[in-house]
């Protein structure tokens, strides 16, 4: 599973905030897909929310309209984690 990290600093609005969002995960046959997204202030753990979805293609489409929401808000992206389990 890959892990995109967006972050946003802006000290004279007192921004210092993450979002991570990761990689559409099938649970198997018609299971469905999960996409996992973790937000907060930088340095804490933050909150999480799992989303699922009845496709993939409706899960990658959900995951690639939040990180556009995430860019044009200003969030630059830090970094990709890749998990291997």
């Amino acid at each position: 599973m890959t892990i995109r990290r967006f972050e946003l600093r802006d000290p004279e609005k007192n921004h210092s905030k993450f979002w991570e969002v990761s990689d559409p995960e099938g649970l198997g046959g018609s299971a469905g897909w999960l996409v996992t997204c973790r937000w907060g202030r930088i340095g804490s753990s933050g909150q999480e929310r799992t989303f699922h979805f009845s496709g993939y293609d409706e899960a990658e489409a959900f995951r690639g309209d939040k990180i556009d929401e995430k860019k044009g808000k200003g969030s630059v992206g830090k970094t990709t984690v890749k998990l291997v389990t």
